[in-house]
């Protein structure tokens, strides 16, 4: 008997067993018993449980790569491989369910499986004529190591004989994932568009849209964000013939004060001249460049109005005594009559 004829007749055996009995109830003499072989040789040759699930999976990897397509399409080759993988799970299929029943609640044996279908995954696409190196290769592996687990819940429930379902779950699979490699390949060869033609003196300033500035702060005042200076700048110094109170910030108006009263008869008195508060000095105060200053406005004299005295003639009695009622007294004038005071207050007496 062969080796390859020895470790197919264990590994059939071992499954059988498994199918009967569990997963977790087989080893490799109990299987090497059930197949009439050697316990010794066995021994020698798988020194685990877990050396029978690595020899199924090349058994499996040597019966898809068997006389394997050259030509066609890469995903119709990929197809032929994969089901002629699924064809050696359907031979063991009781015991390869009870293998993954156990998977679940076994994780060294799921790990182990796991790396070892990936490196299967990788033998598939290198029949299928796609040279899986490199960080491409790791993307492809995995992406067919998506597919083949997609497939296998498929044939965990595709109760028919010639596995049809499992067949349209690796097809639909096969070509989204043949769509986004073109998606992909498309991205990466397709040049980015060129930059926009520049024209004459591009990159120059546009007379007609200058760019954004700050204004500058007013004379005498400190940039916003600084602290006022002690004294004013020489900038701020008002020049010569205009009053220092002008640079000055505003005092606050002084109170109001009422006009004196204007008395109705006798001399009208001196105007006299408002009393003029002299401005306080306040140093300035930092003023954001927005703000604008108040206009001080002095406050206006005005001058009292005098009121001249009317002048009344002296009545004179006629000799025949006072007129009888009834008529008004007769008035003679005076000889020399004095002169008028209804001239206004400003002309001078002749």
């Amino acid at each position: 008997m062969s080796d390859t004829d020895f470790d197919t007749a264990l590994v059939t055996a071992a499954f059988r067993l498994a199918g009967d009995e569990g997963w977790r109830s087989i080893n490799v003499a109990k299987a090497a018993r059930a197949a009439g072989l050697s316990v010794a040789e066995a021994r020698g040759r798988f020194p685990s449980r877990t050396a029978i699930l690595m020899r199924f999976g090349r058994l499996a990897d040597q019966a898809a790569l068997l006389d394997a397509p050259d030509d066609g399409p890469v995903r119709d080759r990929l197809f032929d491989l994969l089901m002629r993988r699924f064809d050696v799970l359907q031979t063991h299929r009781a015991g390869v369910k009870a293998l993954l029943r156990v998977l679940p609640t076994d994780p060294p044996t799921a790990l182990l499986l796991a790396a070892a279908t990936r490196r299967s995954m990788r033998w598939m696409l290198q029949g299928a004529g796609i040279n899986a190196t490199g960080p491409t290769g790791a993307l492809q592996e995995r992406g067919l190591l998506a597919i083949w687990l997609w497939a296998v819940r498929a044939w965990e429930r595709d109760e028919s004989e010639d596995l049809s379902g499992t067949m349209a779950a690796v097809d639909s699979a096969l070509q989204r994932a043949d769509r986004l490699a073109a998606w992909l390949q498309v991205r990466r060869t397709v040049p980015p568009p060129p930059p926009p033609p520049m024209s004459d003196g591009a990159g120059e300033l546009d007379p007609a849209h200058p760019p954004p500035f700050d204004p500058p702060p007013p004379a005498g005042l400190p940039p916003p964000g600084l602290p006022p200076p002690a004294s004013l700048p020489p900038s701020a110094t008002p020049p010569s013939g205009t009053s220092p109170s002008a640079t000055l910030p505003a005092a606050p108006p002084p109170a109001a004060t009422p006009p004196a009263a204007t008395p109705r008869s006798g001399t009208p008195p001196a105007a006299r001249p408002p009393t003029a508060k002299p401005p306080t000095a306040t140093p300035p105060t930092a003023t954001p460049p927005t703000a604008t200053p108040p206009t001080a406005t002095p406050p206006i004299a005005t001058p009292p109005t005098a009121t001249p005295p009317t002048a009344t003639p002296p009545t004179t009695t006629p000799p025949g005594g006072p007129p009888p009622a009834g008529r008004p007294p007769a008035t003679t004038p005076p000889a020399n009559p004095p002169p008028s005071d209804n001239r206004p207050f400003n002309e001078p007496i002749a």
